[in-house]
């Protein structure tokens, strides 16, 4: 790591949790003063014990110049799931 990186804190910060999944949405402030979106993930093992948690998490960074247009897309996505739309094949 580099000693010379500095730990930025959220500007903003929302989480839910759904069974065993948290949900974080971060918003972050890079060194030039832009902001971006921090999406995480993250999952408790369903093989690890109350005593012994272990969880992993998935990151997704939406930068502030393609926010609107990740922001259309997903109301779409939304949109759709609610109409039932969208067919799941398994």
């Amino acid at each position: 790591m580099d000693v010379n990186k500095i730990h930025r804190s959220p500007v903003m910060s929302h989480r839910f949790r759904s069974r065993h999944k948290t949900y974080f949405f971060d918003v972050y402030e890079n060194k030039n003063g832009n902001h971006y979106l921090k999406l995480t993930q993250s999952i408790r093992d369903i093989n690890s014990t109350a005593e012994n948690p272990q969880y992993f998490s998935e990151n997704l960074h939406i930068y502030e110049d393609s926010i609107y247009e990740f922001y259309q897309h997903f109301k779409e996505v939304i949109r759709l799931i609610e109409q039932k739309i969208i067919i799941i094949h398994l």
